[in-house]
């Protein structure tokens, strides 16, 4: 019962801490907005990395439940499309981690987790999320030429958005650090 609870808690904690950062997203790079879901930089998907790395699946299940609440906001009522959209937010960006992290020999304790493989998975997972994301628009949708644009669009924004949230993430750090070593 205990642990049921403690997932439970991981679900809200990733569910709430992904729509917060999408929220913000929105609020300070609505000029980065390339089509209706696709922003030039997107920092969930740097939330989205980390949360996911840390408690796996139910960092899975979480970010999947914040991303159904935003695509509500942005798309309207719920449908197969908004479920779609959401189960891959959570779930292409889990099984590229394991893929990724099997191929290069990383435990599920991180413990041989070196600096540059963070940019190999933040890469792997732009471009599958995006691509998945972009195929269910395209089987949605009877317009299909946008896939490229929605695809490219997505897969940079990913991206950058990990980048500048571990960017952000790193100088936090570095901040913490001197200010320990201040006292």
């Amino acid at each position: 019962m205990k642990q049921l609870q403690t997932n439970v808690a991981l679900v809200g904690v990733s569910a709430v801490l992904w729509l917060a950062v999408w929220h913000l997203n929105q609020l300070f790079f609505p000029f980065a907005m390339a089509l209706l879901d696709a922003n030039i930089i997107y920092l969930p998907a740097g939330i989205r990395l980390l949360i996911i790395l840390a408690l796996r699946l139910w960092g899975a299940i979480g970010v999947s439940i914040g991303a159904f609440i935003a695509t509500l906001t942005v798309m309207g009522p719920p449908g197969p499309v908004n479920l779609v959209l959401a189960t891959i937010s959570g779930f292409m960006p889990l099984l590229t981690i394991v893929v990724v992290q099997r191929y290069l020999g990383i435990g599920k304790n991180l413990a041989e987790l070196k600096g540059w493989h963070i940019p190999v998975l933040a890469f792997a997972c732009a471009v599958t999320s995006a691509f998945a994301s972009s195929l269910a628009h395209l089987y949605f949708e009877t317009d299909g030429t946008a896939f490229m644009l929605r695809f490219a669009t997505k897969a940079v924004g990913n991206f950058l958005g990990t980048c500048a949230v571990l960017l952000a993430l790193r100088v936090g750090i570095v901040w913490w650090r001197r200010l320990q070593e201040a006292r």
